[in-house]
């Protein structure tokens, strides 16, 4: 593992920047000195003078285009690295599921992180390199009840990241997809600690469960001269 070598002057993507993860994410790359661009449902609390917010429904296909045509014009159509974190989670047995939270989990866990990595990798592909970066989760290996529909959008997403790896390889794209397991966050926070306990004790170690350890394992990878068909990074199950 890389601990702590920064990346500076770069331009970086990162969805779901209110708080969590995407909210640390950006924290950090704007204090290495990279210009940073976020969106979230609600007004940013971080102000910083490289960092540029918008208020964004991932469930709407207009806001995403207007969102991304915007950054190309403020990047002058240079992505370095683009972080799809964003998501949304609330644990029903199917049979309780409204059609609501179904479509809004796939619409902000599947279809928007489709929708950005295609008008972003367009961006990579002219200037011949770049980093998309997806987040998935240990409930698709778990398989408790009450996730069907978030499980099934994460494991989707790992399906479309694998075909994008072998899509964009040709064009010096890098994309990777990080199984996360416990780390804790907004989406985390209504589990009991013996839930906690429980699911960690499925798997052998635990490695995203900071956010530092992102942090720098989105570095790594980036500075590598990485070209592999293995582009999950997991926890094992015991």
């Amino acid at each position: 593992m890389v601990e702590f070598i920064n990346l500076t002057k770069k331009k970086i993507v990162i969805t779901g920047t209110s708080s969590g993860i995407g909210f640390e994410l950006a924290r950090k790359f704007l204090k290495s000195g990279n210009l940073v661009w976020g969106c979230s449902r609600s007004k940013s609390t971080i102000l910083h003078k490289n960092y540029k917010h918008k208020v964004l429904n991932l469930e709407k296909k207009n806001h995403i285009e207007k969102w991304i045509k915007q950054i190309s014009k403020d990047s002058s159509n240079e992505i370095d690295i683009c972080v799809l974190n964003a998501a949304f989670y609330e644990r029903n047995l199917n049979y309780f599921e409204t059609e609501q939270n179904i479509i809004k989990t796939i619409s902000v866990n599947l279809i928007s992180s489709i929708l950005i990595s295609k008008k972003i990798s367009k961006l990579m592909i002219n200037n011949n390199r770049g980093m998309i970066v997806f987040f998935s989760s240990s409930a698709v290996v778990v398989k408790d009840i009450g996730t069907s529909t978030y499980s099934s959008s994460k494991i989707a997403l790992e399906t479309f990241a694998q075909i994008l790896n072998k899509e964009l390889k040709k064009f010096k794209i890098k994309i990777f997809i990080f199984r996360l397991n416990y780390l804790k966050t907004r989406l985390s926070k209504d589990l009991k600690k013996t839930e906690v306990r429980k699911l960690l004790k499925k798997f052998k170690s635990n490695i995203f469960n900071n956010t530092n350890k992102v942090y720098s394992k989105i570095i790594e990878l980036f500075k590598k001269n990485i070209n592999t068909q293995n582009i999950l990074i997991s926890d094992k199950l015991r």
